[in-house]
């Protein structure tokens, strides 16, 4: 919380007051965007690191003259912005992985180096600085015990700063691409 030296009067009422910020805000933007969860809003806005911009943005603004509301009214706008443009961010690196993805399981399909082992045919493909491992599972029983295909999948990857476990499915096209191209290599 704030540095400054608050009585306890002063820190009741900023308590409310940014709890009341924080309700208006996921208030103001699930009605402009009803799709958007309104307890994931206000779970968002009132953690602690969001109730701390609240209660330093209003007291800035108390101290630069405004009105309560008006420090109110600007630390809920600040508290919006800073939602939207984490959620923005976010967005972004999630078209990124997507894409790097997408790009990893291109060059698995190009790829004429697969090793076979108990979790079925295993590739590395370099892509962004990384060495990414692609895994096309073997086929798995079924509940009646039949064959079932399984995706493949990106399992982990590595690079300068260390590595890092994953497990992203790749699409049944992109798996058909990858099986095509383990029976080629197995053809070679």
């Amino acid at each position: 919380m704030p540095e400054r030296q608050l009585t306890p009067d002063q820190i009741t009422d900023l308590g409310e007051a940014a709890g009341k910020i924080a309700a208006f805000a996921a208030k103001a933007l699930h009605r402009e965007y009803p799709h958007l969860d309104l307890e994931g809003l206000v779970g968002a806005f009132t953690r602690d690191s969001a109730l701390e911009m609240i209660a330093l943005r209003y007291l800035d603004g108390i101290e630069l003259g405004m009105s309560p509301g008006d420090a109110a009214g600007e630390a809920g706008k600040a508290l919006i912005r800073a939602w939207a443009d984490a959620r923005l961010a976010a967005r972004a690196q999630l078209a990124r992985e997507r894409a790097d993805h997408e790009a990893v399981f291109g060059a698995a399909q190009r790829s004429t180096s697969w090793k076979h082992n108990s979790l079925g045919a295993v590739t590395e493909v370099t892509h962004a600085g990384h060495t990414w491992t692609v895994n096309l599972p073997p086929a798995q029983l079924d509940d009646y015990g039949r064959e079932a295909p399984v995706r493949a999948r990106i399992i982990g990857r590595f690079g300068y700063g260390g590595s890092e476990v994953l497990n992203v499915d790749a699409t049944w096209g992109q798996t058909v691409g990858l099986v095509d191209a383990v029976m080629a290599a197995r053809r070679v």
